[in-house]
């Protein structure tokens, strides 16, 4: 007999073993992931497909499952000598090549996609229709450290590199709406500030030339090389086009009251701006694949005059006019861009939560962490949530390790900083290595690792366990920890948060 909608589907229900309440805990397991990811666990149109993507995500059910279901050899074999194997059979050429574009743009070593190998993937194709649930696996598996309860609640961020951290403001910043801005070859009305940070400011202009709407970056920082070396990488990308390329269109350097200040085109929003007007609500596929291809199109371009950006973020990728030019997009701020030659072994660069792994272990650098960036950005607009959350960043390895398993021997032992993160196993008759602790962690940096309770995802995998009788009944699911919220309560930097979760319950 066949109950529960399909998407929410318990496999002893597809099966065909014998049913108990166990079904409503399956359901109740697939309502927490449509809550935390946005979107259905396991696809609603097609019985065939729901089994394939539970299999990819939870694993075969085991043999005296699949030897007591009556309709299990609808979906599996069975093999003298290994049991039972899935009829998954083969993947539309689409889904696959997407599933394989998704894991090498977040593969763990440098050698990652070029951006010009990306645009013959067929993912930056206009014509396939595939459903996000098909590849989830993919891009959010559920495990432990990428369903952090922590996310809720703010707390300090560990190095986060990024333009700010670099400039320190020591000027005085005296320009007020209204007033003008004199360069060389214009003269700029200061209509409004649009953004502000450790840098200084963005005001909105009016050229007073052209009459046209600028965006116009001030300067307070004292730190004249690091102004002048974004002016030199900002006069390098006006070789290319900025129309073609999809790069901002920079207009001058000028210094006024002994500010520095940059022109530029003036452009709509963020796509971060954008994601948060919408509640964080994960972008559609035919949204995504227009903004990745115009990225893929500038950081081929970058590669072209070997400079790498080492910022993305969706912060730095504008909307050119979404109401007139949906998803039209353009890469910004080359303030902490440089040449290739100039990348150094040892290096920190890129905001935390966008750092390539060749990064955080002390690698060679090339323009492939930009490419990383790529797929972070991608795993952002496809969720709704960052992949690798910025507080710490032996969390982040963690999580790395978790999903994409340990970087190559080469890496580990070619990185000047892989011992933070990782010791050798002794004893091995092969080359072994294995994640340090918090505690071998913090003796070899001297930081306190952020630690994350994955209570959630316990909870979570608990309740879509595919053996029913192991699945947990409602008594025990109200005595787990992310419900009573024990490790919260426990701690003095989080039991206010905890104090305000429990008013939430009834």
């Amino acid at each position: 007999m066949a109950m529960q909608a399909r998407s929410y589907r318990a496999p002893e229900v597809m099966l065909g073993l014998p049913l108990s309440e166990a079904v409503d805990m399956w359901g109740v397991g697939c309502v927490a992931a449509f809550l935390y990811f946005g979107m259905k666990l396991f696809p609603g149109n097609c019985e065939y497909h729901w089994m394939k993507i539970m299999v990819q995500l939870l694993g075969q059910p085991e043999d005296h499952l699949l030897s007591t279901g009556i309709h299990s050899l609808q979906y599996f074999s069975t093999r003298s000598s290994t049991g039972y194997n899935a009829d998954i059979g083969s993947e539309p050429a689409t889904l696959g090549e997407r599933d394989n574009f998704i894991k090498t743009q977040r593969d763990p070593s440098p050698a990652r996609l070029w951006e010009e190998d990306a645009f013959t993937e067929s993912f930056s194709g206009r014509n396939e229709a595939i459903e996000r649930d098909a590849f989830i696996k993919t891009q959010r598996d559920p495990s432990p450290a990428s369903l952090w309860e922590e996310a809720e609640i703010t707390g300090p961020h560990n190095t986060n590199n990024s333009e700010e951290d670099i400039i320190e403001p020591s000027r005085t910043f005296q320009i007020q709406k209204n007033d003008v801005l004199v360069s060389n070859s214009t003269s700029y009305l200061v209509m409004d500030f649009i953004a502000e940070g450790c840098f200084g400011k963005v005001a909105k202009c009016l050229d007073l030339t052209t009459n046209k709407s600028v965006a116009v970056k001030i300067h307070t920082g004292n730190d004249e090389f690091v102004i002048q070396c974004e002016i030199e990488m900002l006069e390098a990308i006006r070789t290319l086009d900025p129309e073609k390329n999809n790069i901002t269109r920079f207009l001058e350097s000028f210094r006024f009251n002994n500010l520095s200040c940059l022109a530029f085109e003036m452009l709509d929003r963020s796509l971060f701006d954008l994601m948060i007007e919408g509640n964080m609500m994960p972008m559609r596929l035919n949204e995504i694949r227009p903004v990745i291809h115009q990225l893929l199109v500038a950081f081929d371009a970058l590669k072209g005059i070997n400079m790498v950006h080492t910022d993305l973020k969706p912060d730095n990728i504008m909307l050119v006019n979404q109401k007139d030019q949906p998803y039209r997009v353009k890469l910004i701020d080359f303030g902490l861009a440089r040449p290739v030659r100039e990348l150094v072994i040892g290096d920190i660069v890129q905001a935390t939560g966008y750092r390539a792994p060749e990064v955080m272990l002390g690698l060679r650098l090339s323009e492939a962490i930009d490419m990383w960036g790529v797929g972070c950005v991608m795993a952002f607009l496809c969720f709704g949530r960052f992949l690798y959350l910025e507080q710490c960043e032996y969390e982040m390895m963690k999580f790395m390790v978790q999903v994409q398993g340990l970087p190559e021997d080469h890496m580990l032992r070619a990185g000047i900083y892989s011992l933070q993160y990782f010791s050798k196993v002794e004893g091995s008759s092969s080359p072994g290595w294995r994640l340090n602790s918090p505690e071998e962690y913090k003796e070899a940096t001297g930081l306190q690792p952020q630690l994350s309770c994955n209570f959630f995802d316990i909870l979570l995998k608990s309740c879509l366990h595919l053996d029913p009788s192991k699945r947990l009944t409602p008594k025990q699911a109200l005595k787990h920890p992310f419900i009573t919220m024990t490790h919260l309560v426990n701690d003095k930097d989080t039991n206010s948060y905890a104090h305000e979760a429990h008013q939430r319950l009834w």
